[in-house]
């Protein structure tokens, strides 16, 4: 929707003087850059978040505690970079309406669910790891952990009432001898000052407040550290948790700089809404760029989140290595995953060492047949002699089937402790003495 218009529409549906006014706000060239600024965040948003949903679901060292938030997050974010935000830009720079009339009510729908969720699962993800940090045994980190399924279940609930509320519909408008749809939302609504005040607050203004407080006492947690103090407290250490306290700011400055802008413009549109009819069309260059920013911002977090929260993390970017390899040596090899993608079997079950094994038992045993008959042909003396030599030999061998089935087992045992101390380090993996974040 374009406001420098459609403000203009009298009570029959007819844009007076037509001609002083052109439909589309930007010419072809600012279309066609503009498309491609909008598609290409599209996907990167979708691509982003499907490898984030994936490696969280098939991934093994990602933390338990934030697996679901995260995948909570990278769905929001899909809904809003992809199924949202393309039908809202469209519409405000071709001036109408270029899709099926029933995805309009959708299309907002969507997108005001999408940013609650957003905003209501950033919250809880930054008062978990308050909790992991401030009190890493304690129970109240098992509860919020524990109960992940029920607060997201319940923050969709909340955003579905919430995108609920407002009502918008098409609209049918004349251009030039043509009936033109508009997807219009409710006026009365969006011009109303507390649903504004709720709006930003819901979504923008509490989420700050209550990020801003958790990651501020994470700092003062982590800084007041005895080790950090210490003279034995190594370079690394000290680099990464610099590295922590960077990346918490950052988080914090971020959303604050990719939403304010938005806000503010729905400020402006709530408050001076009479800016329209004082504004000439012609010279409204500031209006559309400062629109297009502010939008495109609020529409950059479905592909930083992501990059934040999940490709920056060292954890991620090993499993994601690892799926990856495990998917093109699967192709490469044309064979099927029945586990994707950790699907190799343990080294005492792989076909191929068994079947070496048992070639070589095989072999062993009718080299020593072969020795016992010959020896049957032989004198008692030479016999005897080569009788002992044989059975030493005999010995050797089995004692060496015997140390190789020791180090097989031995192996398996290995990778069963090791997977032990994964599953450890995934508990450990938000306590304060870890550089993950």
């Amino acid at each position: 929707m374009d406001p420098l218009w459609l403000s203009r529409i009298n009570r029959t549906g007819i844009i007076e003087n037509q001609q002083a006014y052109s439909l589309e706000i930007l010419d072809r060239p600012k279309r066609t850059l503009l498309i491609i600024i909008y598609t290409t965040s599209s996907i990167f948003a979708l691509i982003g978040n499907t490898l984030v949903i994936i490696v969280e679901l098939f991934g093994r060292r990602s933390a338990a505690s934030l697996r679901k938030f995260l995948i909570n997050l990278a769905i929001s974010d899909i809904l809003f970079g992809v199924f949202s935000v393309p039908f809202t830009y469209t519409d405000f720079v071709y001036g109408s309406w270029l899709f099926s009339p029933w995805l309009c009510p959708w299309a907002q729908f969507i997108q005001i669910l999408s940013v609650f969720i957003t905003s209501f699962t950033l919250t809880v993800i930054s008062i978990e790891r308050y909790y992991a940090i401030k009190f890493p045994l304690s129970n109240q980190n098992k509860w919020l952990t524990n109960r992940s399924q029920y607060i997201l279940l319940i923050s969709w609930i909340l955003g579905i009432i919430w995108a609920s509320i407002p009502q918008t519909k098409i609209v049918q408008f004349n251009w030039e001898n043509q009936i033109k749809l508009d997807c219009k939302p409710d006026d009365q609504l969006y011009t109303s000052r507390w649903y504004l005040f709720l709006s930003i607050m819901i979504t923008f203004g509490l989420p700050l407040i209550i990020q801003s407080l958790c990651y501020i006492s994470i700092i003062r947690t982590l800084l007041d550290q005895d080790y950090l103090r210490s003279t034995k407290t190594s370079l690394k250490q000290r680099r990464d948790m610099t590295k922590i306290i960077r990346m918490l700011i950052a988080v914090v400055i971020l959303f604050l700089i990719t939403w304010l802008p938005i806000k503010i413009l729905m400020f402006i549109l709530t408050y001076y809404s009479n800016i329209w009819f004082i504004m000439d069309p012609k010279d409204s260059g500031l209006y559309i760029a400062f629109y297009l920013i502010c939008h495109w911002m609020a529409m950059s977090s479905s592909f930083i989140n992501p990059i934040i929260y999940s490709f920056m993390s060292k954890s991620f970017q090993i499993d994601l290595k690892e799926l990856f390899t495990k998917w093109l040596r699967c192709k490469i090899n044309d064979c099927r995953c029945s586990q994707f993608p950790f699907s190799t079997l343990p080294a005492s079950r792989n076909p191929s060492i068994q079947t070496s094994r048992s070639l070589r038992l095989n072999q062993d045993q009718e080299r020593r047949d072969a020795t016992r008959k010959e020896r049957k042909s032989s004198n008692y003396d030479v016999d005897s002699e080569n009788n002992n030599n044989i059975d030493s030999k005999d010995n050797n061998m089995i004692d060496c089937d015997r140390r190789n089935n020791h180090f097989i087992h031995s192996k398996i045992a290995t990778n069963q402790t090791s997977m032990s101390e994964i599953s450890n380090e995934l508990i450990l993996e938000t306590l304060p003495n870890r550089s993950e974040y």
